[in-house]
């Protein structure tokens, strides 16, 4: 008769578990959406959500001096069945070099279509005049 009630008891706790690292995962997709900026001394890291496979990747321009790029890179969601097409997140790194403001204008788009962006996002960043990223955050 216990043995009924271990095994009830068992799969309670292990759906709950299971429930729990759901909900982490989601806040960590959801997270990562709502703010794609993160900064450090003088570098600026921002995040998106890109599927090359679709075709549409992100690109990126400046305006102003203040920043310059140093490097980017694409990192593929976990994928352990293999399946094509599956999403990640593209990550893009800057180095403040000078005190001023920058406007960096991100692109989601396919290069060989000759449409506008499928999606735009512009931030502003503010750097100090020894390099140092003093504040970084979208413009509508």
């Amino acid at each position: 008769m216990k043995k009924p009630i271990i095994l009830i008891a068992c799969g309670l706790i292990l759906g709950l578990v299971l429930a729990a690292v759901a909900l982490w995962v989601f806040s960590l997709a959801s997270s990562r959406a709502d703010n794609p900026i993160s900064y450090r001394g003088d570098t600026l890291k921002i995040t998106l959500d890109e599927n090359p496979t679709t075709g549409f990747v992100w690109s990126f321009a400046i305006e102003g001096d203040s920043v310059q790029a140093l490097d980017d890179e694409y990192f593929s969601d976990l994928n352990p069945r293999g399946y094509d097409g599956v999403g990640g997140r593209h990550v893009f790194r800057f180095k403040g070099i000078s005190g001023g403001i920058a406007t960096i204008q991100f692109f989601l788009s396919r290069e060989w279509e000759d449409n506008p962006p499928f999606q735009e996002l512009t931030i502003e960043v503010e750097i100090g005049d020894n390099g140092r990223i003093l504040s970084a955050q979208m413009v509508e």
